[in-house]
C-alpha cells in the first residue's frame, strides 16, 4: 500500500532539502523537484550503502543541474569506502556519467566521529545499528518535532539495543523497519 520503492526519506525545511537514503524513492523526488523554479540546497544523508539505498542516484534530476547544490554524507568509519560505493553505482562502467560530472556542485563529506550537526535548521544526530557492514539510525529534531528514522534495525545484541532504546527516548515519530517477524528472522 505504500509503493514499491527502496528506501528514500527527505525533510524539507526552509532553508534546504534533506534526505535519508537514495533508493529508488528518490526518483519521484527529483521529479518533484524538476517542476520547480529553482531546487533548494540539499544534503543526503546515507544510514548505509547496500545497494537499495543507493541505487536511485543516478535517477535524481538535482544531480544533473548545473545550478544544483549537493552534499552527499556518509559514516566516517567507512571513510575509504562509501564515496568509492556511490562513485561506482553512479559512474562508468554502470552509468555512463561520473557523479562528480553530471552537472550540479556536489561534494562528499564524512559525518563527524561524534556528536551531531546542526543542517537547514535541524540538529540531526545518528547511532549505530545492527545490521551487516553497519548501519546508522538518525534523529531529526526540529523546533517542533523529532523524528527518529532506523532502517534494516536488527536486534539481537544487547549494547546496540539499549543504545538504540535511548536515542528514541522522547521522540515524537519512530520510523523503524520491521521486515520479519521474530518467527521469520531465525531464517533469514
Amino acid at each position: 500500500r505504500h509503493g514499491g520503492s527502496t528506501s528514500c526519506f527527505s525533510l524539507e525545511t526552509g532553508e534546504g532539502l534533506l534526505i535519508f537514503d537514495a533508493g529508488t524513492g528518490i526518483a519521484s523526488l527529483g521529479d518533484e523537484l524538476a517542476q520547480r523554479a529553482a531546487t533548494p540546497p540539499i544534503t543526503i544523508l546515507f544510514t548505509h550503502f547496500h545497494l537499495d539505498h543507493v541505487m536511485g542516484m543516478p535517477a535524481f534530476h538535482p544531480f544533473y543541474k548545473k545550478s544544483g547544490n549537493v552534499t552527499l554524507m556518509g559514516q566516517g568509519d567507512q571513510a575509504a569506502q562509501w564515496p568509492h560505493a556511490l562513485k561506482t553505482v553512479f559512474g562508468k562502467p554502470l552509468w555512463p556519467i561520473e557523479l562528480l560530472d553530471a552537472g550540479a556542485a556536489t561534494r562528499l563529506e564524512d559525518l563527524p566521529r561524534q556528536g551531531s550537526l546542526a543542517l537547514y535548521g535541524t540538529k540531526i544526530s545518528w547511532c549505530p545499528v545492527w545490521h551487516p557492514q553497519t548501519c546508522l539510525s538518525y534523529r531529526i529534531e526540529t523546533p517542533d518535532r523529532v523524528l527518529v528514522l532506523a532502517t534494516d534495525c536488527e536486534h539481537g545484541r544487547a549494547d546496540l539495543d539499549q543504545a538504540f532504546l535511548e536515542f528514541c527516548r522522547g521522540a515524537d515519530v519512530v520510523i523503524h523497519d520491521a521486515q520479519y517477524t521474530p518467527e521469520e528472522y531465525p531464517r533469514h
